[in-house]
């Protein structure tokens, strides 16, 4: 099934980009319903003429649903996508470039979900799509899933399908909370994750940074000492990748703390703990939660990134975590072949 797309090309090479719009005219209302013509145009960098045109015929074919709300998906045409998924990743070099860039960071697998972040933000939603997809080919009714923050994770929390029957055992923060978006923060994430995989959940209710002597009597309490001995039980790990200065001035760091990160040439961030670009943690915030040797336990962990200043920091995260899965855009993928 793989080789399909290449022997319509060989027979009827005047219809494969044809073959390949379409899918993405498809792929595009899936992600985006109920949508019009106008922000598929947009989404595609295509007429309204020819999205008119190709609408028409998936409609005819039963795969588009047209109404008064918008354009949406129907069950055939989620199963055309499913079939044409990988015979296309395929055609379009995909798969090689996750190979590639699996040999360049000597981490066990990547996947990369087709756009690119930085021309089209919408790719968010399909990243998370994707990587909730990659979390349930791991889970199971033991597993204990522990989240960070932020909004890629919280893509992939909304991209997840909600389940009546229990998939994971509980899903826990693997932080404190971050910043002013409360619907971001890792406690938030968990509890709602839980609920679609219908399973239990525990939160942590408390800062990202604490002062040592605050985070010692915190840590006293119960509920929390339950939450952190959960939290070091998970077996698997959702994991956001952030570039440093960017999450320093979200967490609004000290002076102090901003000027060693730029003096050390911190590029990347990993639940409060700073990189350079050969992989060494240069500063670590006062964590509540995992730690960074915590990670070396886990079996598996998921990490989710955008956009292609993040590919250098990509680079050096991996150094530490060759048993990680990376779920990354296209423009993040052809950055890092590139460095």
């Amino acid at each position: 099934m793989k080789n399909i797309i290449f022997m319509i090309e060989k027979l009827m090479p005047d219809h494969i980009n044809l073959i390949k719009r379409r899918y993405d005219v498809l792929k595009t209302v899936e992600i985006l319903q109920p949508v019009g013509r106008r922000s598929i145009s947009a989404y595609l960098d295509i007429t309204e003429r020819t999205v008119r045109g190709d609408i028409e015929k998936l409609a005819e074919q039963e795969l588009l649903n047209v109404s008064k709300v918008g354009l949406s998906i129907t069950e055939k045409g989620k199963e055309v996508l499913y079939e044409l998924e990988e015979p296309l990743r395929e055609y379009n070099g995909l798969s090689v470039k996750e190979r590639k860039i699996e040999n360049i960071l000597g981490i066990k697998r990547v996947h990369i979900v087709q756009g690119d972040y930085d021309k089209n933000v919408a790719v968010k939603a399909e990243l998370g799509k994707f990587a909730a997809k990659v979390l349930m080919t791991v889970v199971n009714e033991k597993s204990i899933i522990a989240v960070t923050g932020g909004t890629t994770v919280a893509s992939v929390v909304d991209g997840m399908s909600e389940y009546t029957t229990k998939k994971a055992c509980m899903v826990v923060p693997a932080r404190g909370s971050i910043g002013r978006d409360v619907e971001t923060q890792s406690d938030i994430l968990a509890a709602r994750l839980a609920e679609k995989l219908s399973a239990e959940y525990r939160l942590l209710y408390i800062p990202d940074a604490m002062s040592s002597r605050a985070l010692n009597e915190v840590m006293n309490e119960p509920s929390i000492r339950k939450t952190m001995s959960s939290m070091n039980k998970a077996d698997i790990l959702i994991l956001g990748l952030g570039e440093a200065l960017e999450m320093a001035r979200k967490r609004r760091v000290s002076d102090d703390v901003y000027k060693i990160l730029v003096d050390k040439k911190a590029i990347a961030e990993a639940f409060g703990y700073y990189f350079d670009k050969d992989g060494n943690v240069v500063y670590e915030s006062n964590l509540v939660g995992l730690g960074f040797e915590d990670l070396k336990r886990i079996p598996n962990i998921i990490a989710v990134a955008l956009g292609r200043k993040k590919a250098l920091g990509i680079s050096a995260i991996c150094r530490n975590l060759p048993e990680m899965t990376l779920v990354i855009d296209e423009g993040a993928a052809n950055k890092i072949l590139k460095l």
